[in-house]
């Protein structure tokens, strides 16, 4: 799908608390996560560039992830879909989520296909 895409991204059962400027939503579902960003169905769209809060409920770990990012792709088809790049993390942040995506993927739960 992306050129620009470093890393694979895992389907996970992980869920995200979003706040952007226009809105917050609790316990959403991902659709898919990588060590770059997340894709998520969100309940509006959000202009790309808009930067945004998110809280990662890491399952597996029992740990959330707190990090901010910003809005790669806005997608209203089927429904409004958000591409965000995560910025700023920081070592100990990039090292939990490797953790988490090494967890998932050997568990068979990752399909290994970048996204």
């Amino acid at each position: 799908m992306s050129e620009n895409r470093k890393s694979i991204r895992i389907l996970t059962d992980a869920v995200v608390d979003v706040a952007s400027d226009t809105e917050v939503v609790l316990f959403h579902k991902i659709r898919d996560l990588g060590e770059g960003g997340i894709s998520l169905e969100f309940p509006t769209l959000e202009p790309v560039g808009s930067l945004v809060d998110l809280s990662i409920s890491l399952p597996t770990l029992d740990r959330v992830l707190e990090c901010s990012g910003e809005v790669v792709r806005s997608i209203l088809s089927p429904m409004p879909v958000l591409g965000i790049r995560f910025t700023g993390l920081s070592e100990p942040q990039v090292a939990l989520l490797r953790r988490f995506l090494a967890i998932r993927a050997g568990n068979g739960e990752g399909d290994g296909e970048a996204r």
